[in-house]
């Protein structure tokens, strides 16, 4: 008999499970967008690991659209881009324009839930008994160097994966989505939700217990603090 993988504890805090929308989602984490700096938005149906490269392009987040539909691959960028001269949103180093967030991947499987020990903004279900996971920023963080450090702390820390079209491209999963990698597909859910729980990079970065100089650290390590996986 195995064992299967144990979901991060949930703490005394309030949580908020009620998201209506993917839209109401995003708008926790971006709020107001201005200067035309938007997230972008990726949806189809359809195995991801099979789709088309034009699926994975996206487009800029409008939330004056239609929700996307839960039986659809739901992603978003935890970056914003600014739009280029075609006026179009593409998920580059040249449009980069600020990270918003950032994630944590394969909790409950690939990482320990007692690995997680920073309490997060949110927490996914993408397929039964794995999570992803993620911390909104207190100010977004527009020096592509510092975002790059960070990603790249939490990636050789083992928390992430290094994903594809580097850091700052990361795609995230939406909350009312399914993960189509499976047959049937799986419905994803939002398990845990504290938009308040905003974070600094050094209270990343010391809450998890990664440098953010080297790159030498050890993956999916114990800690011996309490293990306060979630929120």
């Amino acid at each position: 008999m195995t064992n299967s993988p144990r979901k991060p504890k949930k703490t005394d805090k309030s949580v908020k499970t009620d998201i209506a929308s993917n839209h109401d989602f995003m708008r926790y984490i971006f709020g107001e967008i201005k200067n035309d700096n938007y997230p972008i938005c990726v949806s189809f149906k359809g195995d991801p690991l099979t789709a088309p490269k034009g699926n994975w392009f996206g487009h800029r987040w409008n939330e004056a659209l239609t929700d996307y539909s839960a039986k659809h691959n739901n992603y978003f960028s935890v970056s914003s881009f600014t739009p280029n001269d075609k006026n179009e949103y593409r998920r580059t180093k040249e449009q980069f324009n600020a990270l918003h967030a950032v994630m944590l991947d394969d909790i409950g499987t690939k990482v320990s839930a007692d690995r997680v020990t920073l309490p997060l903004s949110w927490l996914i279900e993408t397929t039964c008994g794995n999570y992803q996971g993620g911390y909104i920023l207190k100010e977004p963080i527009h020096d592509p160097k510092l975002a790059d450090q960070l990603m790249d702390a939490i990636i050789h820390a083992g928390l992430c994966d290094k994903g594809a079209g580097g850091v700052r491209a990361r795609l995230a999963r939406l909350p009312i989505a399914v993960n189509a990698k499976h047959n049937p597909s799986f419905p994803c859910s939002l398990k845990e939700f504290n938009p308040s729980l905003r974070y600094s990079v050094d209270e990343i970065v010391n809450g998890l217990e990664i440098d953010l100089k080297s790159k030498n650290q050890k993956k999916g390590r114990a800690v011996k603090t309490k293990p306060i996986a979630s929120i």
